[in-house]
């Protein structure tokens, strides 16, 4: 009995033995070395969460796009997304087509010692990304010289909230610098002819996200 109540001065995440069957249902194999005294039974490490997303301002431009977010238990996070567009009218001699990556981590600065993931709230992080394109809407047009990829890094700033119990939505601004090497070329009758070379070097807002995101951990659901 002394064994146990030193245990729970300890660490206030045990579990009663009766619940030890939900314990292993949620955790998998414990080991022999998780057992605290008679009556109390440590759980295993939380799992990373995981939740797939979309920047809804990137579809509404007609850019689909898909991303993944991985929670540690840290409060650090860890983002992928892909985007891609490949609208091209050659009647209308326009196109509007390119594709990139974009990565990045975040920590969520209202992350307490406890806490079970998916985080919410303010949330701080560093990104980057590279991304080739071809934008035509009349006479000229601009491509990624030689279809190079443009590259850009910066710092950004955000906030989480829940909408239900496994959705959430996410506003995220960036600064930081972009840079693009680029070809400016025209319509002719003996098809594009390229006017020029260019380079874009760009400091400011390089990210703006609202983002949908579903949380896929099942057993992490918001209550």
């Amino acid at each position: 009995m002394l064994a146990a109540i030193s245990a729970m001065a300890q660490d206030d995440a045990y579990i009663q033995r009766n619940d030890i069957k939900k314990v292993y249902r949620q955790n998998g194999n414990l080991k022999q070395s998780d057992y605290y005294g008679t009556h109390y039974i440590r759980p295993q490490s939380q799992p990373v969460a995981v939740g797939l997303k979309t920047n809804g301002l990137y579809d509404l431009a007609l850019f689909p796009n898909i991303g993944i977010e991985l929670q540690t238990p840290q409060g650090i996070a860890f983002q992928v997304d892909a985007m891609g567009a490949w609208w091209n009218n050659a009647a209308k001699d326009c196109s509007y087509s390119g594709y990139g990556l974009q990565a990045g981590a975040r920590y969520y600065l209202g992350k307490k010692k406890g806490m079970k993931t998916p985080y919410t709230g303010h949330h701080v992080g560093l990104f980057g990304l590279m991304a080739t394109y071809d934008f035509k809407f009349g006479q000229t047009g601009y491509q990624s010289k030689n279809l190079d990829w443009t590259m850009g890094v910066g710092v950004s700033y955000g906030y989480r909230m829940p909408i239900s119990k496994r959705m959430a939505v996410d506003f995220t601004a960036g600064l930081g610098y972009l840079r693009s090497k680029y070809a400016v070329y025209e319509s002719s009758s003996a098809g594009y002819v390229t006017k020029a070379f260019r380079q874009l070097n760009w400091w400011g807002p390089t990210k703006l996200e609202a983002a949908i995101i579903w949380e896929l951990n099942k057993d992490y659901k918001r209550k």
